[in-house]
């Protein structure tokens, strides 16, 4: 659920954000386009959340209703940006809240914007490039008419620019057709493989609270699931490939132009273009400019610079884990914080009827770090809600603090809540979460009713060495 500020995030924060970063950090002008897919796949996500027992029925029709009114805003143009709207998520997110009240904040429940802008994505770009394979294909009709009919031209072939044999008007333009149509066919199989669900993948670790992938498949009308989490968020192969046909695309549309701009010359006079596509000269009044041409041209250097700028960027990042630095098993379980499972406890919490959008979670000394993380929820109603989820005796949810012995009972960790429970859940099924492996689980007797954690036994319990080898 978007915070008090309009955004999706907050979590650790406690003071404002720096407007020249607003600013530097937003994209809502640049992905506005895509609010027909957001609304599209919130939709879906809010089904799969009913089919989960996270929403009621009567909230989930709330919430569609409240996403056709957003979707309607947007169609007729009177949808209004706010400055907090980070992105096209937090803007429909927030309209939604204004129109339906806090039932908008179940909403986001176990999505992350991570699984969410690449479904947005690859939506977006299933829908356009079937608009281009029929765009392509209308041109290759009128390109194959124009053939047939003027297949009784002859012109001179040229070879090196130099000329070469006596050919048919109709061999040169069938040329560039049967060029085009080798690039509808592999569009068709960049389709393909940009046709594939990542919708419930979560930030990285999957989505333990039982969304049925297979339902959002379904209504998304995608024609697979992806099999990884880490893989799914944060891939851009689909992007890449497409570029890569785009790229292609143009350099034979390019091509062909630069052959009519050429003919179109005095010197040639083969063929004479439309004044419908041509411009003059502000000096010259005799000129008769090729823009038309030109701009095709030129364009297919754009696309080539887009497709350039992105492997740059997709080289330079790094994943989860990088071969070629030295694995140090010691090092990596002592970099493990009790924060990073801040997410499990909100899954436990959101098991327990919870509504996690009511709750941030605090750092414990703003400047002490985000190794000293608590789950205490920063307001009233959050605190209420949490504390009656919390074991008898403790008012409050400390979560797993490692730097010292909790001194609490931790039963309340143990199956529904424990980190192995979660973990497991996360582990790949269809209608599942991603990871191909079951993640590690607990040593048997290590969460006993009255064990005190500390962080050695927390750590060697919840990461085996042996356990860890099978990873590494």
């Amino acid at each position: 659920m978007a915070s008090e500020s309009g955004k999706l995030w907050g979590g650790r924060f406690v003071g404002a954000v720096d407007p020249i970063m607003e600013k530097f950090n937003s994209s809502i002008t640049y992905d506005q386009h895509l609010w027909e897919v957001d609304v599209q796949g919130s939709k879906a996500y809010s089904r799969g959340l009913e089919k989960a027992g996270l929403l009621t029925k009567a909230e989930t029709d709330q919430i569609l209703r409240g996403l056709d009114k957003v979707a309607e805003e947007w169609a007729q143009g009177t949808f209004k940006l706010n400055p907090n709207d980070e992105d096209i998520h937090t803007a429909n997110e927030r309209r939604l809240k204004e129109l339906i009240g806090e039932t908008a904040g179940k909403l986001h429940t176990g999505r992350s914007r991570n699984d969410q802008v690449v479904t947005d994505l690859r939506l977006w770009m299933r829908q356009n490039c079937s608009t281009l394979s029929a765009l392509l294909w209308e041109l290759i009709r009128t390109m194959v008419d124009r053939a047939e009919a003027e297949r009784d031209i002859l012109f001179p072939g040229y070879t090196h620019l130099q000329r070469a044999q006596p050919i048919r008007w109709s061999h040169w333009i069938l040329s560039h057709a049967v060029a085009l149509t080798r690039d509808s066919e592999r569009l068709l199989e960049v389709q393909k493989r940009i046709n594939v669900l990542p919708l419930g993948s979560g930030a990285i670790a999957g989505n333990p609270l039982g969304v049925d992938r297979e339902l959002l498949r379904a209504a998304l009308n995608f024609g697979a699931i992806t099999v990884n989490s880490m893989d799914a968020t944060s891939e851009r192969d689909f992007v890449a490939e497409f570029l890569f046909w785009a790229s292609l695309c143009m350099t034979h549309l390019s091509r062909m132009a630069e052959d009519l701009i050429l003919y179109g010359t005095k010197e040639f006079s083969f063929v004479q273009l439309s004044d419908a596509y041509s411009t003059g000269s502000s000096l010259m009044p005799q000129k008769k400019n090729p823009d038309s041409l030109e701009l095709i041209r030129s364009k297919a250097g754009r696309v080539f610079g887009r497709c350039a700028g992105l492997l740059m960027t997709l080289k330079g990042l790094p994943s989860t884990y990088n071969k070629d630095l030295q694995v140090n098993r010691e090092n990596m379980a002592q970099a493990l914080s009790p924060d990073m499972l801040a997410t499990d406890l909100a899954y436990y919490l959101v098991r327990k009827g919870v509504c996690v959008g009511w709750l941030g979670w605090r750092s414990e000394g703003t400047t002490g770090g985000v190794g000293k993380m608590r789950g205490v929820p920063t307001t009233e109603q959050g605190t209420e809600a949490a504390s009656q989820h919390c074991p008898s005796g403790t008012r409050r949810c400390h979560f797993a603090r490692l730097t010292r012995p909790l001194g609490k009972p931790c039963s309340w960790l143990r199956p529904k809540g424990s980190p192995s429970t979660s973990c497991r859940c996360r582990s790949y099924r269809p209608s599942g979460a991603a990871p191909p492996f079951p993640l590690l689980p607990l040593r048997a007797g290590a969460w006993a009713p009255e064990a005190q954690v500390t962080r050695r036994s927390w750590l060697i319990s919840f990461f085996p060495p042996a356990a860890c080898s099978r990873v590494t």
